[in-house]
């Protein structure tokens, strides 16, 4: 099982959540500000910038952030993680939660 995802703050350093992210087994995690998610550090944005990336900090690597609220359906999310490799969910203004393509694999939609 999964331990919780590092959630990485505008000013942390990348190979210091790059680290956690492979410890932990995440290919990407939401970036925070005040809480709120302002995008998404991801092992493809990681693997494209120069190394040594020591004092390289998060916003300076990000990539945008697809935020739906919570009731959001099945149908919409498809198409977001065609382009996207994560889509953040919220509610109430509060980051609840992260789908991916793999969350949605044997995913049966309700009957209408």
């Amino acid at each position: 099982m999964l331990r919780p995802p590092p959630l990485p703050c505008k000013g942390d350093k990348v190979d210091e959540i790059a680290l956690e992210m492979k410890e932990r087994g995440y290919s990407q995690v939401p970036v925070l500000e005040n809480g709120k998610p302002i995008g998404m550090l991801t092992e493809r944005r990681i693997l494209e910038m120069k190394k040594p990336y020591d004092d390289l900090l998060v916003e300076d690597a990000m990539e945008e952030a697809v935020i739906v609220p919570k009731e959001t359906n099945y149908a919409s999310i498809i198409p977001l993680l065609k382009q996207f490799q994560a889509v953040l969910v919220q509610d109430r203004g509060k980051m609840v939660g992260i789908i991916t393509s793999t969350d949605l694999i044997g995913h049966k939609k309700k009957a209408k």
